[in-house]
This record gives structure tokens, C-alpha cells and sequence, in this order.
């Protein structure tokens, strides 16, 4: 299976897979790495921690999510990811990875074992996209395919209806 990634994913998979234990660990400690990557790239994250917390509590406890996360050997949390799942697919709903191991392939391994997950349900996996480029061609890395997506939306106003006339 790991044959269907890219040479450079599967060798940070492996390089990861030496480094990290894999465990589910909380919402709050997924939260904080956030925040931490977040604030490491001069971005404001725009949920807090109780809306965060509400939403994976409400995934697990309904058998519909888990939190997947990295542990260093000596126990520190150094990724972590919100899956989420319905009867069609596994989604990739929120991760980072701590700033000091940002370069291990961490998240590569996380998002790996997510595609796992999916495919021992009987699921397909959804990276749920980007419209940041870089973010694409990694997912895109993983064999991903890219969906497009439309949006329509209705606007009342005579000024646009004078236009479009």
C-alpha cells in the first residue's frame, strides 16, 4: 500500500515510523500544538479551544472520531490529527505538528495511518482540500485527486442587476 505514495512520503513515513509512538491523546493537547504551529507561522487561528474541544468530544463520543497523535520516546506530543468518519469517508479534520518537528514526517505518518483507518472501514479517505497551493501538492503527494468544487450563491442587489443586464 505504501507503494502508491511518493518517494519522498514514503520515506518520511518510515523516518517517522523509527521516531514516534502512536497513541490517541486529548483534544486539549491537539489544540495547543495548534496554536503553538499557528502562532510559529504568524497566523491567528479563528476557533478557540471550547469550540475545538466541543466538536472532537462530540465526534468521539458518538463512535464517529478520533484524535491521532505522535508521541516522542520520551513522551512528548509532537503531532496530532481529528479524524472524523461517516458512512462514506475517513476526513482529515484538523492537525499540525509542533514547530520542532515540523521536518521529522510526522504529519505524513499520521496522515497515513488515517488512510489505514479509512480502508479498514471499508471507507475512502478525504483530505477535505486546500486552497493553499502547497498544502494541494502535498496532499496530492499521497495520491490524493484534486476535486474541484463550485459555489453559487444568490445576491440581491440592483446594483449587480444593472450590471449583469
Amino acid at each position: 500500500m505504501l507503494g502508491s505514495l511518493q518517494g519522498n512520503i514514503r520515506r518520511a513515513i518510515k523516518k517517522a515510523e523509527d521516531q514516534f509512538d502512536l497513541a490517541e491523546v486529548d483534544a486539549q493537547a491537539t489544540h495547543a500544538i495548534k496554536v503553538s504551529d499557528y502562532s510559529e507561522k504568524g497566523l491567528e487561528l479563528n476557533y478557540d479551544q471550547p469550540y475545538f474541544e466541543g466538536l472532537a468530544s462530540s465526534l468521539i463520543n458518538a463512535g464517529k472520531g478520533k484524535i491521532l497523535g505522535a508521541k516522542t520516546k520520551d513522551g512528548q506530543v509532537s503531532a496530532a490529527i481529528l479524524f472524523g468518519w461517516d458512512s462514506e469517508s475517513v476526513y482529515y479534520v484538523s492537525g499540525a505538528a509542533d514547530p520542532k518537528f515540523r521536518s521529522s514526517g510526522v504529519l505524513s505518518l499520521l496522515l497515513w495511518e488515517g488512510i489505514k483507518l479509512a480502508s479498514e472501514k471499508g471507507l475512502t479517505f478525504n483530505f477535505e482540500g486546500s486552497m493553499i497551493e502547497s498544502i494541494e501538492r502535498y496532499f496530492r503527494s499521497f495520491g490524493a485527486e484534486q476535486v474541484p468544487y463550485y459555489e453559487i450563491k444568490k445576491v440581491d442587489s440592483k446594483v449587480l442587476g444593472m450590471i449583469t443586464k
